[in-house]
C-alpha cells in the first residue's frame, strides 16, 4: 500500500511536537537566573526607581560653568545625590560622565546613600544619560559604588532649577583712575588742604575710546581701587567719604569743568545733584568689572541749559590706575 504526501507530512508533524515540548519544558524549568549567572558571569545588581527630587539647587563655579545639586529619593528613602557641571542653569541633555571633581561640562559626582542611614556609598565608575522630552526628565544610570556592588537607577520626572546670574562679559568701556588732593577754597581763592580724604577722578571712555563720562569722587586716602564702589551723592565743593564733586558751568565766561556724562546727543552733562551707584562684579575672565548707574540726576550744559538725565555704563574694565 502506498502513502500520499499528505499522509508522510501528517507523520513528520507528530515526530516534531514531542520534541517542541521537550524544549519548552527545558526553558521552563532548566533556565534561571542562577543558570544565566553561572555561564556568562554575575548578573545581580541593586535596582533604584527614584520618584521624587529632594534637592535641586544651583550655584556658579567659574568661567560660565555651574553646579547643579540634584537629589533623587524613592519611596524607600533611599537617595542618590548629583553635583552635576553644566554650561547652562538648567540640566541639558547627553551623557555625563564620571569625575573627580565636576569641573567641566558634562561632569558629575554622585553618592548613595542607604534607607537604613548606613554609610554613604560614592560612585567611582559609569555614566548617567539624561533625556527631556517636553517638561519631563529621564535620567538612567548603570553605576558601581566603591565598595563595589552595581546599581542601575533612573529617575522620570520635573526637575526645576535656580536660575542664576550668567558670568558678566566686558562690555568695552573702559575706566582710568587719577588720585589728587581734596581742597578748598575761601573768597580770595586760598585753597585749604584737607588731610585723610583723597579725589579718586574715573575717566570713562566708550568701545570708540571716546570720553563717556568724568566722575570726582571723594573718599577715605589709600582706598584701594576694588573698594571704592559704594554710593555717592553730587555735591558742590565735596571734601567727605561718600561725595561726588560736582560739575560747574559759566556760561557768561564760556567755561565748565567737573564731573559729567555725554547725553545721546553728545552733550556734556555737567552734574549738579542726584546720587550715582558704583558697583563691581567679577567678570568671566576674573576680572573686575564696574558699573555706573544713577536716574533723576540733576544737570546743567556749558551753555546754561539745566535739566535731569541719567548714566548707565555697565561692566566697565580698569585699564589704569593711580
Amino acid at each position: 500500500m502506498k502513502i500520499g504526501k499528505h499522509s508522510k507530512t501528517k507523520i513528520k508533524m507528530k515526530k516534531i511536537y514531542p520534541i517542541l515540548t521537550l524544549l519548552a519544558l527545558y526553558i521552563l524549568t532548566g533556565c534561571s537566573e542562577e543558570s544565566i549567572s553561572n555561564l556568562t558571569g554575575q548578573y545581580e545588581m541593586d535596582r533604584y526607581n527614584f520618584t521624587k527630587v529632594e534637592n535641586q539647587t544651583t550655584e556658579k563655579l567659574s568661567k560660565g560653568i555651574k553646579a547643579l545639586h540634584i537629589t533623587l529619593a524613592d519611596e524607600s528613602g533611599n537617595q542618590l545625590a548629583l553635583t552635576v557641571a553644566s554650561l547652562e542653569w538648567t540640566l541639558q541633555q547627553g551623557i555625563y560622565t564620571l569625575a573627580q571633581a565636576a569641573t567641566a561640562d558634562k561632569q558629575y559626582t554622585a553618592t548613595l546613600q542607604g534607607n537604613t542611614g548606613s554609610a554613604t556609598a560614592t560612585i567611582e565608575s559609569g555614566d548617567l544619560e539624561v533625556t527631556r522630552i517636553d517638561n519631563t526628565y529621564f535620567i538612567v544610570g548603570l553605576l558601581e559604588t566603591n565598595g563595589g556592588k552595581t546599581i542601575k537607577c533612573n529617575y522620570k520626572g520635573s526637575i526645576t532649577f535656580e536660575e542664576g546670574e550668567d558670568d558678566p562679559e566686558p562690555s568695552g568701556y573702559t575706566t582710568s583712575v587719577y588720585t589728587s588732593p581734596v581742597a578748598s577754597y575761601d573768597e580770595m581763592g586760598n585753597p585749604t588742604l584737607h588731610p585723610g580724604v583723597t579725589k579718586y577722578t574715573l575717566i570713562i571712555n566708550d568701545p570708540k575710546g571716546i570720553q563717556a563720562a568724568q566722575l570726582d569722587l571723594i573718599n577715605n586716602s589709600d582706598t584701594p581701587i576694588a573698594e571704592l564702589p559704594g554710593t555717592y551723592t553730587i555735591q558742590g565743593s565735596a571734601i567727605t567719604p561718600g561725595l561726588i564733586d560736582s560739575g560747574w558751568a559759566y556760561p557768561d565766561w564760556g567755561m565748565a569743568g567737573g564731573s559729567y556724562y555725554v547725553d545721546s546727543k553728545g552733550t556734556n552733562q555737567y552734574l549738579t545733584g542726584g546720587t550715582i551707584i558704583i558697583s563691581v562684579v567679577q567678570g568671566i575672565d576674573g576680572d573686575l568689572l564696574y558699573s555706573y548707574s544713577g536716574a533723576g540726576l540733576q544737570t546743567i550744559t556749558a551753555t546754561g541749559e539745566t535739566g535731569t538725565g541719567a548714566i548707565n555704563i555697565r561692566f566697565s574694565t580698569i585699564t589704569s590706575s593711580y
